[in-house]
């Protein structure tokens, strides 16, 4: 009898623990799930700023967050990763100089000149910058450092450093006319990347897909159409079920002066028809007097007029993603960037990253672009960053080319 009680006892006890436990847990997750969503202080207000940020700005997860999230700290963190800049481009700053080429041999000039694509060797880079510093230039290629090939952190922040390194100068010669791209790799804890240099901005243009309103066109496919050596994806596009399928691009464009859309709403990234780099939000007005002959529309602005739009107080709520920008100097060359992004090795950057790398490389102007599935960079037929999904025929509307 007295064994048959205190196994009742011990099955009731264990019936308490077991309740207690359950509550405890119930607790635990309740105020953890309160404090995600809710709480003002950081690091929940951090972390909270990430999720957001990241997942509505990627169609899958838009749901997810929104169920999560309450709808005004929602709307509240958007509009920090997506601000509006009403800053606009101010192009007398903007000095588009002839290239020199004095520091390295070269092919006759000819109007029959046929393309041809040479990796400069150490040697000649540093050469030519000998030359720059003698008249009066900074001298640099990307940060000094690397131009010997010697592997350089450059601190941006008391919270990041970026890495410059594998840095390689191509001379670009077809009929008359001679430029420089420069090639180097990028590297954070978090993320790689690669930036492409091109030394004569008139020589990056806007291209489109032949089937505009149908359907995009691999980057490849784009620059071959144009007859480019390389490029980066460009604006956005919308399509109905979100298949992708990259035919409707959004907002302006403008492609060699022709304008492809004119369903302007957003900031515009492009160059004038005197090869300056112009960001911001712009009325019709004064798009038409900027006599654009290439540009995009997306958001955000990065860099106006040498200043930054984020701070580090904005670094989560812009997410982190494969992310694609370009920018320019204020001496006229133009900075093309991809940061890889949903993979193991290169989780992603966000906005405050890319604009600080753009920065730490000179950008006086620059601007955000389609990112993404959509991120692709390609240089001399081959595809130079890892793009998220590896899909090199990913479909899109327009695309930055380099042209000789």
């Amino acid at each position: 009898m007295k064994s048959i009680k205190l196994k009742h006892k011990l099955k009731k006890s264990s019936k308490k623990r077991l309740l207690i436990i359950l509550i405890l847990i119930f607790a635990v997750l309740s105020t953890s799930f309160f404090l995600f969503t809710r709480a003002p202080m950081d690091p929940f207000k951090t972390w909270r700023e990430l999720f957001v940020g990241t997942g509505m700005t990627t169609a899958s997860f838009r749901g997810l967050v929104q169920f999560i999230i309450p709808a005004e700290e929602v709307k509240r963190i958007m509009a920090i990763g997506d601000p509006y800049v009403k800053d606009k481009t101010t192009t007398d700053s903007i000095n588009v100089g002839k290239i020199d080429l004095s520091g390295v041999s070269q092919s006759t000039p000819s109007p029959t000149r046929p393309l041809k694509i040479t990796l400069l060797s150490e040697k000649a880079i540093l050469k030519i910058q000998k030359l720059d510093i003698a008249k009066g230039g900074d001298g640099y290629i990307y940060v000094k450092e690397a131009i010997c090939g010697i592997s350089t952190k450059v601190k941006i922040s008391e919270r990041y450093n970026y890495e410059y390194f594998n840095p390689k100068r191509y001379l670009i010669e077809k009929g008359m006319d001679s430029f420089y791209v420069d090639m180097v790799q990028v590297k954070s804890k978090t993320f790689n990347g690669n930036l492409l240099i091109v030394s004569d901005p008139s020589k990056v243009s806007v291209g489109v897909t032949s089937k505009v309103g149908l359907v995009g066109e691999a980057l490849d496919k784009i620059i071959s159409n144009y007859k480019g050596i390389g490029g980066i994806n460009a604006g956005g596009f919308s399509d109905s079920g979100w298949t992708g399928n990259g035919g409707n691009p959004e907002g302006l464009l403008v492609s060699h002066g022709n304008v492809i859309s004119n369903a302007h709403q957003k900031s515009i990234c492009g160059f004038t028809n005197k090869n300056k780099f112009v960001v911001g939000h712009y009325t019709s007005k004064e798009l038409k007097a900027l006599n654009l002959r290439d540009a995009v529309e997306f958001n955000p602005p990065l860099v106006v007029n040498g200043k930054p739009v984020f701070n580090y107080g904005s670094n989560a709520a812009t997410g982190i993603h494969p992310r694609t920008a370009i920018g320019q100097r204020k001496s006229g060359e133009v900075l093309l960037l991809t940061i890889d992004g949903r993979q193991i090795e290169s989780v992603g950057a966000s906005l405050y990253d890319v604009q600080n790398v753009l920065l730490e490389n000179g950008a006086y102007n620059a601007s955000n672009l389609d990112g993404g599935h959509s991120s692709f960079m390609m240089f001399d037929n081959k595809v130079i960053n890892k793009p998220y999904m590896n899909n090199p025929d990913k479909k899109l509307p327009s695309a930055f080319i380099i042209i000789p």
